[in-house]
């Protein structure tokens, strides 16, 4: 039998084990969520039906220029934050921010149904399913 001395010995050992086992799956956790993404990259974020297109990543976050409906702006987000985006190409990107741009020069926006960025978005998103 063993003695109380051995006991919490061997429980040290463990736990620095799983500690140094908790670590490497942090670091490979890490490596694959940063292999995901690549700058230049374009996504539809179905949550927030925005456009992104990846400019800079750096530790563990990733810059973007977000369109939506009326805006061009440039934000970022934790690597581990994001949900439901679905890859594009870089062309229906392009669409979008001239789009946008049209829609924003547009002085009579208000008075139409619908905006250009929101049928091209629509195409994006009839595109996005047909995928699956």
């Amino acid at each position: 039998m063993e003695t109380l001395k051995e006991l919490r010995a061997k429980y040290k050992q463990l736990k620095s084990e799983s500690n140094s086992i908790y670590n490497q799956i942090k670091v490979l956790e890490r490596q694959e969520a940063l292999s995901n993404y690549t700058v230049g990259d374009c996504y539809f974020d179905t949550i927030w039906n925005n456009l992104i297109k990846i400019v800079s990543i750096c530790n563990n976050y990733i810059y973007y220029i977000c369109l939506d409906d009326s805006n061009i702006s440039r934000d970022n987000i934790y690597i581990y934050d994001i949900e439901d985006w679905v890859k594009i190409t870089s062309e229906q990107f392009k669409n979008a921010y001239l789009a946008v741009i049209k829609d924003i020069q547009d002085p009579d926006l208000e008075v139409r149904n619908e905006s250009n960025f929101n049928i091209i978005l629509k195409s994006i998103i009839l595109e996005s399913t047909n995928k699956e």
